[in-house]
């Protein structure tokens, strides 16, 4: 029998068969980040060759870190009201306490469905949609602009970063959206969801090798 998530997942349809599964749910620091990864995408050699387009292994791994990273470095601690601010000596480039994160990735037969969910506090829910706006129904050449613009004219954060993380999500995946859900009087719930076309980006990687080789042939 399907999860409810697997149908929430389906937005609803009849879900269909699902051919690969990754679920995480608990705090989550740098550590936590680096063995999860190692474990379920580099070292996993059943999801290697079930993602079996460099395209789709490609993106699905690069999100996953985007947004992992992005929970680890600028999440709400779990129980608390505020984000830490204050780094340890040597973690100047991440949280340095440990944040809650719900992710989870469905591969089918059509798409690679990632969606991973984090708490943030609501100064950081105005952050976002002032940096996001209306990224769920922008296309993907307004997409690529928004990136360009914030990595030409984007200030450096405290943590380091431009703010490119979710706009590269977004950028690179094939259906993106996000939402928030209250959760208590000061806190919410941040939701990502990513969506891949495996067909389309197959498609895009066959009609890329046979310009390769057509270009090989002139030569």
């Amino acid at each position: 029998m399907p999860s409810l998530l697997e149908k929430d997942l389906s937005r609803g349809e009849e879900v269909v068969d699902v051919l690969g599964e990754l679920r995480y749910c608990g705090v989550i620091d740098h550590q936590t980040f680096v063995n999860f990864v190692q474990m379920s995408l580099t070292d996993n050699a059943h999801f290697q060759a079930l993602l079996d387009c460099y395209q789709v292994y490609s993106r699905t791994f690069h999100i996953t870190v985007e947004l992992m990273q992005n929970v680890n470095r600028h999440g709400a601690r779990w129980g608390t009201e505020k984000i830490i601010h204050e780094p340890r000596p040597g973690t100047e480039s991440m949280n340095p306490y440990p944040c809650w994160i719900s992710y989870h990735l469905l591969v089918t037969e059509e798409e690679v469905i990632i969606r991973c969910t984090n708490f943030v506090v609501e100064g950081m829910r105005k952050k976002l949609e002032a940096k996001l706006g209306n990224s769920n129904c922008r296309t993907q050449e307004e997409k690529r602009l928004l990136y360009m613009t914030q990595l030409s004219t984007g200030t450096l954060s405290e943590r380091g970063g431009a703010g490119l993380g979710l706009i590269d999500v977004a950028r690179k995946s094939s259906d993106f959206s996000w939402w928030f859900t209250p959760y208590s009087e000061d806190r919410l719930l941040f939701t990502v969801e990513s969506r891949l076309n495996r067909k389309e980006l197959k498609r895009r990687q066959e009609e890329f090798r046979t310009r390769l080789k057509a270009g090989r042939t002139e030569e």
